[in-house]
């Protein structure tokens, strides 16, 4: 492998930090629905999971889910120092 080939995992990780800050609201509310009743029926947290996937295919759904609660507290956090 030459030291100009890149790692395809490389840009995985950033990919999904975008996504979780696009759609954190709605990854949030499935969060919550799925802890109320134990059954996931949402569809955004499922495509971040997917883009996770390739990095540990057997706790994609649990880095999603932790992704989304870091994304959304330094969301609340920022919007804190704002006011």
């Amino acid at each position: 492998m030459s030291v100009e080939q890149t790692d395809p995992m490389q840009g995985i990780y950033p990919a999904a930090r975008g996504f979780a800050r696009e759609h954190v609201q709605q990854c949030a509310k499935e969060i919550l629905e799925w802890r109320c009743t134990g059954i996931y029926r949402g569809s955004r947290l499922a495509e971040l999971a997917n883009i996770l996937k390739p990095i540990d295919a057997s706790r994609h759904m649990q880095m999603a889910e932790d992704l989304v609660t870091k994304v959304a507290l330094a969301k609340l956090a920022s919007s804190d120092e704002a006011k």
